[in-house]
């Protein structure tokens, strides 16, 4: 068994951009036009975006909408790599929610938000 998150976003497009610009992420799968539900890939790693209407749509109690309070982590085996998202991040002005940081646990990390307040952790 696996899991897959899948985060409601309100923008689609605006999502994908984010996680294939910052996080190489591809797009697996998607339906819609425009689209919006989308599997992304990134070697085995999978994460599934879809448009907050089309979700709360679908189920007649469909609880409103709030802001995110997700966490997600990405672990990386390379600080070279968390760096130069890091870097990326900062040249293209996403909020930076935590500097890259050397944990009390060892590790390299920083936090940011993406476009739906969900809380991003990048590591290595």
């Amino acid at each position: 068994m696996k899991i897959i998150n899948e985060l409601l976003v309100n923008d689609v497009g605006l999502a994908i951009k984010f996680y294939t610009d910052f996080l190489d992420f591809e797009i697996a799968e998607a339906t819609g036009n425009p689209i919006n539900w989308v599997r992304l890939v990134n070697q085995t790693a999978e994460l599934m975006l879809e448009d907050y209407q089309c979700a709360a749509h679908e189920f007649e109690t469909f609880p409103a909408k709030t802001d995110a309070s997700n966490i997600i982590k990405f672990k990386f085996d390379d600080i070279m790599k968390v760096k130069s998202i890091y870097n990326k991040m900062q040249k293209n002005n996403i909020k930076i929610f935590k500097d890259l940081n050397k944990t009390d646990y060892g590790t390299y990390e920083f936090v940011v938000l993406d476009c739906d307040n969900n809380i991003i952790i990048i590591s290595a």
